[in-house]
């Protein structure tokens, strides 16, 4: 209420209030608040609504190839992105070789209904447990793991799945390519001719009477050994469950190439001073990159089979050196401190469904992932590529190089006269190289290039696969001894 003392504000208070009209509407109120009438009770203030948390989009990341930006925005916020995408920071952990660090996350992310990354996570998960672990039992027990969810029931992902697991089933719980050799490291003795053209053979022993040249890679995954070297060992191939044959190189197109192919169990092989246990490998016929190597490399070169070089050592090294002609592999990748240092520039080492990944970049992009082909001659780009060039290369249709035929390589439809590409700080000036269409596969993040044996034949190589590094140094100054 009006406190009732006599005067003038008091007063034209009074008249104020007696007409309350539109223009003195204020006037009231000015009249009250000079007469000290009291300010009605203040409402209580409303809690703060909580900030947004942001989304990170780490998923489009993980699936665009963006690798080295998705460590950065999962280091700025850690908590924020296991709680957002569980399978995409577990999944990257385990690129990077911190399997112990991605097994909770991954374990969480197996529990939802669908991941956010989209993907088939079993199949992920039971391909890092055989792949980088050996560990077919904890394969097969992921497989069964919500492997009904969504993103596993499309035809490719279901039949890796069922063809993954009839390969693994006979192992009887056993560890899958067990490689057993001495801990220093041993050099592989490759054939001269094959390695002066850019590919490394080596031969592989089975027992006193049989024995195959086998092309060495890192473009595909599983041993692939030819259909009438495995009649000659005597073992049976299982046709009933094929895998997809995905980038095994040197097939002829047809139903091998479209259908899958079948598997089989090698119980022993001898690479050097390697021995190789539990071998599941794919059985393909070799017929068409035989006659390949015949006519174009060396007629007393017979392939008969591919081996995957990064199942040599899934927790050590690789050296490549003088001009990429000499292999060397170590079992342990502890003992690689004194190349390391001798290695100036690097750059990250993915390890992705058994296959090898690291982050390249034209002038003005940011660094990619490229796949890391060493059966393959040439530095290959993908169109994806160029989108993020600062500015975009010439394109010419592609013509037959007559000096280096393809051979392992996919027919390009395009290439680009000239591009400079980028290795961690190592920059290489390339020719004629190839131009593929982008893809997208739906089990892993897209590549936007494949990195080829024309890199270790300029620089000094060494694929850590321990520690998780694509290092390079200048040809021929590494002088490490382990």
């Amino acid at each position: 209420m009006l406190r009732r003392e006599k005067g003038s504000v008091y007063l034209l208070c009074m008249v104020c209030m007696q007409r309350p009209t539109l223009r003195l509407l204020s006037m009231t109120v000015l009249c009250a608040l000079s007469a000290g009438c009291p300010a009605p009770p203040a409402q209580p203030a409303a809690p703060p609504a909580p900030e947004p948390r942001p989304l990170l989009n780490l998923e489009n990341l993980f699936r665009g190839g963006r690798l080295s930006e998705l460590e950065r925005r999962i280091s700025e916020a850690p908590k924020e992105a296991e709680r957002q995408a569980p399978d995409v920071v577990g999944l990257l952990l385990a690129a990077t070789g911190r399997i112990n660090d991605a097994l909770p996350l991954l374990g969480k992310a197996l529990e939802q209904t669908v991941p956010a990354s989209g993907m088939c996570l079993p199949l992920l998960v039971a391909q890092m447990h055989v792949y980088q672990r050996g560990d077919t039992r904890a394969a097969l027990e992921t497989l069964g793991v919500r492997a009904e969810a969504a993103p596993c029931q499309a035809q490719p992902m279901a039949q890796a799945i069922s063809s993954l697991r009839a390969q693994l089933v006979p192992l009887l719980g056993g560890p899958a390519l067990e490689v057993v050799g001495p801990n220093s490291e041993q050099r592989l003795t490759v054939d001269r001719i094959a390695a002066n053209a850019g590919y490394l053979v080596v031969r592989v022993i089975f027992d006193r009477e049989r024995s195959g040249h086998f092309l060495l890679g890192t473009g595909f995954s599983d041993v692939v050994i030819d259909r009438q070297l495995l009649s000659a060992l005597r073992l049976r191939a299982q046709e009933e469950r094929p895998m997809p044959a995905g980038d095994v190189p040197g097939l002829a197109a047809g139903a091998e190439a479209t259908a899958g192919l079948p598997t089989a169990t090698v119980s022993h092989m001898r690479i050097g001073l390697f021995n190789l246990r539990n071998i599941p490998v794919l059985v393909a016929d070799l017929s068409n990159l035989r006659e390949l190597f015949r006519k174009l490399i060396s007629r007393e070169v017979r392939i008969d089979g591919l081996l995957p070089l990064q199942r040599l050592a899934p927790r050590g090294y690789i050296r490549l050196q003088q001009r990429g002609t000499e292999v060397l592999v170590s079992l342990n990748s502890a003992a690689a401190g004194p190349c390391r240092m001798q290695h100036p520039h690097r750059a990250r080492l993915y390890q992705l469904g058994g296959l090898l990944f690291t982050e390249a970049a034209l002038v003005g992009s940011p660094p990619l992932l490229m796949q890391v082909t060493l059966e393959r001659r040439r530095t290959l780009l993908r169109h994806s590529a160029l989108k993020y060039a600062s500015r975009a290369p010439s394109i010419e249709p592609a013509m037959p190089d007559v000096a280096r035929p393809a051979i392992t390589e996919p027919e390009a439809p395009e290439r680009i006269p000239e591009v400079d590409l980028l290795i961690g700080e190592a920059q290489f000036g390339l020719r004629k190289v190839p131009l593929l269409p982008s893809a997208s596969p739906p089990s892993r993040p897209a590549d936007h290039g494949t990195i080829g044996a024309d890199v270790p034949a300029e620089l000094d190589i060494m694929i850590d696969l321990g520690e998780g590094y694509f290092y390079l140094a200048p040809r021929d100054k590494v002088r490490c001894t382990t």
